[in-house]
């Protein structure tokens, strides 16, 4: 609906981009409400459902927020749901600019084996998440219903986890990059026995030997 909106007042040579409008968005130049996020999907048709544990390569991401202040950097998670592997990201603010670009970093790291290792995220409504269809044509975008967080259950389940490691309510301005990686590496080392007491570092190894 934002864009929608946008070409309302826009000449057609002067809209702006879709992530452009939402940088405005973070910044306080537009108002929104969640309702204006209905059209926040890839640009793949979304399917009926979001996709099961069962298949590899299908990720949940979200935020871990310190302490609630607009400038203050914040935790990007994203987690492998069949795996459970996680990669956190320190970003420098909560916004859909930030998340952005980490992921584009993130996947150009994956090179040719991205398409399979990334078929799909499954976010929440924030506005951080508004511009995950732009990401990639090849990613399928979710957006889970506002009263149902268990449709991002390894998210809600892996904070838990990370929440040893951080000061509640306190701003991650500190936070190095080495915590940060420390942090990672428990939560990928820590067997699970949902994963019949591999780690999700083995589990994800494993599923990527099995990438043609």
């Amino acid at each position: 609906m934002v864009v929608h909106q946008a070409k309302e007042v826009f000449e057609p040579g002067q809209i702006p981009s879709t992530l452009t409008l939402y940088h405005w968005i973070d910044r306080g130049l537009m108002r929104t409400r969640n309702g204006d996020f209905l059209e926040k999907v890839g640009r793949k048709e979304r399917p009926q459902a979001t996709p099961t544990r069962q298949t590899f390569g299908h990720w949940e991401i979200d935020t871990v927020v310190g302490r609630k202040r607009q400038g203050d950097p914040v935790l990007l998670t994203l987690v492998e749901r069949k795996t459970r592997f996680e990669k956190l990201f320190k970003i420098p603010r909560q916004s859909a600019r930030a998340v952005h670009q980490t992921l584009q970093a993130f996947l150009k790291g994956l090179e040719d084996k991205a398409s399979q290792v990334f078929q799909s995220i499954t976010a929440d409504n924030g506005s951080e998440f508004a511009s995950l269809g732009q990401v990639s044509k090849d990613i399928l975008s979710f957006y889970s219903n506002l009263d149902a967080s268990y449709e991002r259950g390894n998210s809600e389940n892996q904070h838990k986890l990370i929440w040893r490691f951080l000061p509640i309510y306190q701003s991650f301005q500190d936070l190095t990059d080495s915590q940060v990686r420390r942090i990672q590496q428990w939560m990928n080392g820590y067997p699970r026995i949902i994963l019949s007491y591999r780690s999700p570092y083995q589990a994800f190894v494993q599923e990527l030997r099995q990438l043609s």
